[in-house]
Parts: structure tokens; C-alpha cells; sequence
């Protein structure tokens, strides 16, 4: 039964589980990037003038955590950071920021890009401007979402131990449970083949406990049904005894 217990919560894990939290992460991920958009979107749509645009290239390079550039025209015209072993990822995400031009207004497209053995996810959102439509693209590498995943993985596996140990003494004490009142019956039985006399107290609304009870009853029938022969036994052979006197 443990063996079972075990075959199932690694299952459970690794079907279930594994694939809910990668779930999560990811739009966890995509969440993330919507929300510190919002607040360059709002500058972006409004009147921007110079003290405007300060405060989004101060905003822009406050989160290190993502990196947000602004695409005009296929050309990156704003960024929050630009690492060099990122300009692969950036070059790709601009060659997907022009097709996104295109597109409807208010347009945005989310995604994962895969580089040098790596996954970023990406977000793009496709904003009014004064000269002709704005592409505002925020990604982040998957070390955050890793780092994410493993804390929840962690914390997930903690749970399933505590689970499955409660889960487990549960199961022994039921075990016992039902153990103990059998080891009863048989040393029940075994004593009333020896002819002893022994009663059996057990007290459960069970079948173990209807078991016992009608071991009981048996028990006592079969008790009437002997004191029945030997009265019967007796009483034959108090009759026989005086014809057989008289033959005598």
C-alpha cells in the first residue's frame, strides 16, 4: 500500500503538478511585463513633453529584472539597458517588433524566444504615436523564472512529504485499527477449540464488529447445544437404568 502511495504522488508530481507550476510561471511571467507596461503605455498615449520622457527612461532603467526598449520606424529608439550577450535576443525581438506594425491597433503578442541555449519571454505591445505607431517590447530571461520554478518546486515537494506522512500514519493507524480486533477473533477461536472458556469484547459498528458478534452468538449457541446433549445424555440414561437393573 505505501508502494502504491508512493507510484501515485510521483505521478501526481509529475503529470500534474510539474505542469500546473510551469503553467503558473509563465503567466506569471507574461503578468509581470503587462503591469510595468502600463505605466509607459499611459506616457506614451498622453502629451509627452521633456520632463515626461525623463521619467521614462528613469522608470525604464529602475527594473533590472526586465529589459523594455521602444521600437519606431525598426529602429530601437529608448532603452531601459541594452547587455551585449543580449543583442542576438534584441535584434530577433526587433525583427518581431516590425511585423507587429502591422497589425491591429492595440495589438500585442506574447512568447518565448529561444538564443544561445537560452529562453526569454517576451512581451509586445503595440502603442499610438505622434509620428506613426510605437512597438513598447519588455522581455525577460528565464534565470528569474527558473529561480521562481525551483522555489515552488520546493515548496511543493515539502507539502507532498507532509502529505504523504500524514497520509501514511493515517493508513497505519487504520491498519492497526483493524489488526488488532482480527488478532482478537483468532485468539477467540483458538481458545474455544481448546474448550476454554473466554469471552470477546469488541466494541465497533464495523463488519469487524458484526464478525465478532456473531462469533459471540455462535459461540453461545453451540454452548446451549451441548448442555442440551448432556441433559438429553442424562436423561437416557437415567431411564435406562432400571430396565436394565431389571434384565440384570
Amino acid at each position: 500500500m505505501i508502494v502504491i502511495m508512493l507510484i501515485f504522488l510521483s505521478a501526481f508530481f509529475a503529470f500534474f503538478i510539474s505542469d500546473s507550476i510551469d503553467r503558473t510561471i509563465t503567466d506569471l511571467m507574461y503578468s509581470m511585463m503587462a503591469s510595468d507596461q502600463k505605466p509607459i503605455a499611459a506616457v506614451l498615449t498622453g502629451d509627452m513633453d521633456g520632463r515626461d520622457r525623463e521619467y521614462l527612461s528613469t522608470y525604464l532603467r529602475a527594473d533590472e529584472t526586465q529589459t523594455s526598449f521602444l521600437v519606431d520606424d525598426g529602429e530601437i529608439i529608448m532603452a531601459s539597458r541594452s547587455p551585449e550577450q543580449e543583442k542576438q535576443v534584441q535584434n530577433w525581438l526587433l525583427h518581431q517588433a516590425d511585423s507587429l506594425e502591422e497589425a491591429l491597433p492595440d495589438a500585442v503578442r506574447e512568447g518565448i524566444c529561444r538564443q544561445g541555449g537560452r529562453e526569454f519571454y517576451y512581451r509586445m505591445e503595440r502603442l499610438p504615436g505622434e509620428d506613426g505607431p510605437l512597438i513598447l517590447v519588455t522581455y525577460m530571461s528565464d534565470l528569474y523564472a527558473s529561480q521562481f520554478r525551483e522555489s515552488l518546486i520546493n515548496s511543493t515537494v515539502y507539502v507532498i512529504i507532509i502529505v504523504f506522512f500524514l497520509m501514511l500514519m493515517a493508513t497505519l493507524i487504520w491498519v492497526f485499527s483493524i489488526i488488532r480486533p482480527l488478532n482478537q477473533i483468532r485468539s477467540y477461536i483458538s481458545q474455544i477449540k481448546q474448550g476454554k472458556d473466554v469471552d470477546l469484547y469488541i466494541n465497533r459498528g464495523d463488519e469487524i464488529g458484526d464478525l465478532a458478534q456473531e462469533l459471540v452468538t455462535m459461540k453461545d449457541e453451540l454452548s446451549r447445544q451441548d448442555k442440551a446433549k448432556e441433559e438429553m445424555i442424562h436423561n437416557i440414561s437415567h431411564d435406562l437404568k432400571t430396565p436394565i437393573a431389571t434384565i440384570k
